[in-house]
């Protein structure tokens, strides 16, 4: 009897030691750049997607069409990514008041997988209860599950902004911070961490009903200088 619990406290700290040792950084894909000089690296995420985009001077710009429920969205080719920092620079322009557009700038595994920036006009209720000014955009910093958080804010109108969301690991767990030009705005640890998520890095402009009052009236846009992938 005492040899066979011997041999069960041994194998049991051997599983103990092998998880404490797993490699996390392994999992980690190359850092990277996408400077849109061009679409290399990149996937419309349906195939039949309508060409509602342009390419110029390094600035990809993405747009809705009024009277529409258009969804445009670029991602990376690869769902490769993990811990680390996700950069994005884009420009938030006018968008039409009321109108039910979204810019977003995002990672997606599945439904209940997905860290959003997304930024638009905003209803009416939201932007009361935020104080937003005529020239102020809402901006929805959100994990779509496991567990759900979502912090509001407000941005000024015709603006460039970088955004980052930082994945860092605790106990082979995420822990997500939103971050607005440098400033932390949010913070939140997930339940599920790089072994069993990994993500799509993704930028887009939607027609989508929760950023409005009415569907779209005008064309909205976005442009995006770059999105990256990198260490922490």
């Amino acid at each position: 009897m005492k040899i066979l619990l011997l041999v069960i406290t041994i194998v049991l700290g051997m599983s103990s030691c092998s998880k404490e040792k797993t490699d996390y950084n392994a999992l980690r894909p190359t850092p990277i750049r996408w400077d849109f000089n061009n679409l290399d690296g990149l996937a419309k995420d349906r195939p039949d997607m309508i060409d509602n985009y342009s390419l110029k001077d390094g600035i990809l710009e993405i747009f809705t069409r009024p009277d529409t429920y258009d969804r445009i969205k670029f991602r990376s080719e690869d769902k490769a990514y993990v811990q680390g920092k996700y950069s994005w620079r884009v420009f938030v322009p006018e968008m039409g008041t009321g109108d039910m557009a979204s810019i977003g700038c995002f990672l997606y595994s599945d439904d209940q997988h997905e860290l959003d920036f997304e930024i638009g006009y905003g209803k009416e209720t939201v932007r009361k209860s935020l104080n937003a000014t005529d020239n102020e955009l809402v901006v929805y910093m959100t994990s779509q599950g496991n567990p759900h958080h979502q912090l509001k804010t407000t941005i000024q109108r015709n603006q460039w902004y970088n955004l980052d969301i930082d994945l860092e690991l605790k106990d082979g767990k995420y822990i997500a911070t939103w971050y607005i030009n440098g400033n932390s705005i949010t913070s939140r640890e997930l339940d599920f961490g790089p072994e069993e998520t990994k993500f799509y890095v993704f930028v887009s402009v939607e027609n989508l009903t929760f950023m409005g009052d009415h569907i779209p009236a005008q064309r909205n846009y976005a442009q995006f200088d770059y999105m990256e992938y990198q260490y922490n």
